[in-house]
């Protein structure tokens, strides 16, 4: 038989591996003890072979030391690929008779970094499935901290390990320069982070960036550190917004995804080398001609003249033009001409009005630059004032409907009176003044003498 004997006192059984090695176990120190000054928190031991009674003459030391407390681990998720640098906050981590500090993430055992009395470094062990973990301490590499916490899990001392998210679409895959497209993602394990009762924990939001091609991180944060959070996140799709592109980035832009800020997942379409491409903004700045009639008996045609018309990718067969806005949209497609010309049809409108013209090159976004095409068929409502001088010179406001906006000299005005009588102003017959056009709805006009 063989002892370890503590403080010539309490005897502890041994097991002899070797004549130069045997294990026991310490005893539990008494609460009256575990308040003294760390250099006190010690017993020395002896060893007793055979007989109790019989105590080696040399011994050692044991010393004691308090059970490191967590208080939270700042970076609680990451990869099950590993490698995520957690920093653990509590107190106890320099109690002087530490002399084998270690981390567990459930049953895998790590080495920290001692940063100071109240915080260390760890990297997360890789594993073969997510979800959470404890985390807990060791001051000798071999008894840990217990978590006392029955059935839920404390964040104070808990890692939650993510899996890569599974994408099957990605749309759309190109967008203008000026950034801010909206582009879908759908897949599976968009919302894996859970609470206890197994709904999503909404506190630990998905966060993405764009990468260009020259390595610049294009995130739609302005490099300020924020992180970005997807917008409309299930776990099923989610939605990001393009980033702005320029000659310092490059065209082409890779998404990346991450849990934490830390580890960036790529999120690739099919076999692409990028995510998402960016073409020169189009711009829209005249169509030819710009107005007609409503219900026009011909298939009348239109030419849309701007900048940068050229199909992202080469693709030109999603090139469409939108004729209105949200209440009013009517769609038809387009065909480039070249760089800075779009040819269409005019789509057949029931009734008169001004529509905005806007152009797409990938069938998602459209330009905005307000330029619009006039369906006429003017009606007149109301003249006001109804007095006029006999000088001439007096503004009138016309109020009605289906007026366009024809050009400079091209709207005209006629006054003449009841019967078949015409007017003679300024020596001029029948009377036709310019008038001015101010919106599909009014127009003003100054009388003749």
């Amino acid at each position: 038989m063989a002892f370890c004997v503590f403080n010539n006192t309490i005897y502890m059984n041994a097991t002899i591996i070797n004549e130069n090695m045997l294990y026991c176990s310490s005893p539990k120190l008494p609460p009256n003890l575990q308040t003294l000054p760390a250099r006190e928190l010690n017993y020395q031991i002896k060893i007793a072979i055979g007989t109790k009674h019989t105590l080696s003459v040399d011994k050692v030391g044991f010393n004691y030391y308090h059970d490191a407390e967590l208080s939270a681990v700042v970076g609680d998720k990451g990869p099950v690929a590993g490698n995520t640098t957690s920093i653990l906050r509590g107190k106890g981590f320099a109690h002087p008779n530490i002399c084998n500090l270690k981390v567990r993430y459930g049953a895998i055992e790590t080495t920290p970094k001692f940063l100071n009395s109240t915080a260390i470094e760890t990297r997360s062990p890789r594993v073969n499935l997510p979800g959470p973990v404890t985390i807990s301490t060791s001051g000798n590499g071999q008894n840990y901290a217990n978590d006392i916490t029955m059935h839920y899990r404390d964040k104070e001392n808990t890692f939650t390990y993510t899996q890569d998210l599974f994408v099957t679409f990605f749309s759309p895959q190109q967008g203008p320069t000026s950034g801010n497209t909206r582009i879908k993602i759908s897949g599976f394990g968009f919302s894996q982070l859970k609470n206890d009762d197994g709904t999503p924990d909404l506190s630990h939001p998905l966060y993405y960036r764009f990468k260009g091609e020259n390595g610049n991180d294009k995130s739609n944060n302005g490099g300020n550190g924020i992180l970005t959070k997807v917008e409309e996140q299930s776990d099923t799709s989610f939605v990001v917004r393009s980033p702005a592109c320029n000659a310092e980035t490059g065209h082409k832009q890779t998404l990346e995804v991450s849990w934490d800020g830390q580890n960036w997942q790529q999120i690739m379409p099919g076999d692409k080398d990028h995510s998402f491409t960016c073409y020169d903004a189009p711009e829209v700045k005249m169509i030819t001609p710009h107005f007609g009639p409503v219900k026009s008996p011909n298939n009348e045609t239109i030419v849309i003249q701007g900048l940068n018309f050229k199909c992202p990718d080469g693709d030109c067969s999603n090139v469409m033009v939108r004729f209105g806005n949200r209440e009013v949209n009517i769609y038809v497609p387009g065909t480039i001409l070249d760089d800075t010309h779009i040819q269409c049809a005019v789509p057949k409108y029931t009734k008169p009005d001004v529509l905005p013209v806007e152009i797409s090159l990938d069938g998602v976004e459209y330009t905005h630059n307000g330029v619009t095409y006039g369906f006429f068929d003017a009606y007149l409502l109301d003249v006001e004032p109804r007095l006029i001088s006999k000088n001439g010179g007096t503004p009138l406001t016309l109020s009605g409907f289906g007026f366009v906006n024809a050009g400079q000299g091209e709207t005209k005005s006629k006054f003449s009176v009841k019967g078949t009588a015409e007017l003679n102003c300024a020596g001029q017959s029948p009377c036709y003044q310019e008038a001015t056009y101010i919106d599909k709805n009014t127009l003003t006009v100054k009388t003749l003498p």
